[in-house]
């Protein structure tokens, strides 16, 4: 069977060459053991594959592709959209995979880049399509000429990017996982092949334009899939294109020339019911009262009287808000739709640090930064962007003294990281950088409109000799917090805090 072909053309939003089948098994919230399951979602470590909170083992016999070309899992990546087929055991944490694909989203020219920090909401303009960018958007820089492009801020306009991640079935263009600059210099090497993926929004005798991108591509001189294929409205299409004369810096308007398109078409009778999936995606449609559905990544998901749901903000299932991201386990019925077993809301980092590892407590998952622990889970990205990078980076092989960079949502009394990044390691070095929203206030005795101190993700931070002294007024805001920490005595010195 062909679900993960079904999977791939229906929900659009992810890499539309995941063509995987699996089919059969209990739900994700009654797995028996070795029950078999179709696992879309995004890469967060390695030593095995560990996808949607599975650490996926695999072996020479497990099936690699990437874009449809046989690989190895030393081709996967931090980000990478994926789907798996394998078994997963009871406790739903280990699985084996059978095979996993991953097909990029697309490969494109940056026409405009727009980010601030990668701070949600932003985004950056690629072949026509914004792309929407999150705090644990991966950025990998493959060009090793331009080392200075290290952040998704420094992507300049012309670079050429690889894109992972869920597309917006509205038309909203790509919400990001994944993004890797290329070195591919389009600008100098003109003819050099970007694919793009999407639904047929207009045709005419000469351009095709896709859903939720103004790029006009001339489909005049393409190849077509079977020497034929009919360019209606509302196809889904994979277009292997070019651009012959770029412009510096490129523009939406340049003529884009197709050289394949190739179709999916939806299979949906290769669906039975009884299939279990676990997916993790984007809210793409709210929940219906009437009908009890929502959806995700465009997928129909019905939601039943007796569904899990984890999520601490909404605390309905009826308020999930478009672009909130979830991860849905269930079972394909009859009617070819997915009904829901379990609902687990994805949470936005709101804290970011960047600090050295002072303590490492393995039986309880944390490691603790400027006197706070962080919690390490089975969602958080965990890579090593160090001078000697190792791949299969985790907590166990995280250092004291070492830099790292921790983004994190504060739960209560906790601290949970949803990417920790292992920067370098230094014992003498103690300074740090702060970001989160405030939650308390101490005033100044003398002056209630100031502050003396302030407390954020936990952490208090003394700010009654900052000149001038910054307004009492301020819980809720995000503060950006430099200084230095002592370890020995745990004391925080405040050189800078700015609003």
């Amino acid at each position: 069977m062909s679900v993960f072909r079904v999977l791939s053309t229906v929900l659009v939003s992810l890499a539309l060459s995941l063509l995987v089948a699996c089919s059969g098994g209990e739900t994700g919230t009654g797995v028996t053991d070795d029950s078999q399951q179709t696992t879309i979602g995004t890469i967060t470590g390695f030593g095995s594959v560990h996808v949607n909170g599975v650490r996926f083992v695999t072996d020479t016999s497990t099936n690699v592709q990437i874009n449809n070309t046989d690989g190895t899992e030393a081709d996967l990546a931090h980000g990478m959209v994926v789907a798996i087929k394998g078994t997963v055991d009871a406790s739903g944490t280990t699985g084996m995979a059978t095979e996993i694909r991953y097909g990029h989203s697309m490969v494109g020219i940056v026409f405009e880049n727009t980010l601030a920090n990668a701070t949600p909401g932003t985004t950056m303009d690629v072949m026509g399509y914004s792309i929407n960018v999150g705090t644990e958007t991966v950025f990998e820089n493959s060009d090793t000429d331009n080392p200075a492009i290290n952040t998704l801020a420094a992507i300049p306009a012309g670079a050429v990017v690889e894109i992972s991640g869920f597309r917006l079935i509205s038309g909203d263009g790509v919400y990001a996982t994944r993004i890797e600059h290329k070195n591919i210099d389009y600008n100098t090497s003109p003819g050099a092949s970007l694919y793009v993926k999407g639904v047929i929004d207009t045709v005419d005798d000469t351009n095709i334009r896709l859903l939720g991108s103004s790029l006009a591509i001339d489909h005049r001189t393409s190849s077509f899939e079977d020497g034929v294929l009919p360019l209606l409205p509302n196809k889904i299409v994979s277009i292997e294109l070019a651009s012959d004369n770029p412009r510096v810096p490129p523009v939406v308007d340049d003529t884009y020339r197709a050289i394949k398109i190739e179709t999916f078409v939806p299979d949906e009778d290769d669906l039975d019911d009884g299939d279990e999936v676990e997916i993790e995606g984007v809210v793409t449609g709210t929940y219906q009262i009437n009908t009890g559905i929502f959806s995700l990544n465009g997928l129909n998901i019905l939601v039943g009287g007796d569904v899990e749901f984890d999520c601490s903000t909404p605390s309905d299932i009826t308020q999930i808000q478009v672009g909130m991201k979830l991860e849905v386990g269930g079972v394909f019925n009859a009617s070819k739709v997915l009904v829901a077993e379990e609902v687990e809301c994805r949470h936005d980092a709101s804290v970011e640090i960047m600090a050295y590892v002072h303590s490492i407590d393995l039986n309880n998952n944390t490691f603790s930064v400027l006197g706070q622990p962080v919690t390490v889970n089975d969602l958080t990205i965990m890579k090593d962007e160090s001078d000697s990078p190792e791949k299969e980076f985790d907590l166990m092989k995280l250092m004291l003294s070492d830099q790292v960079e921790v983004h994190a949502y504060v739960a209560g009394a906790n601290m949970i990281a949803t990417r920790v990044i292992r920067l370098s390691n230094d014992p003498n070095e103690s300074t740090f950088s702060f970001s989160a929203p405030i939650s308390s206030v101490n005033v100044d005795p003398n002056d209630v409109t100031k502050a003396d101190a302030i407390t954020a993700a936990g952490i208090e931070f003394d700010v009654s000799q900052l000149n001038p002294k910054i307004s009492s007024d301020i819980i809720g805001d995000t503060v950006d917090v430099i200084g230095t920490y002592n370890s020995t005595s745990n004391e925080i010195t405040v050189l800078d805090a700015q609003l």
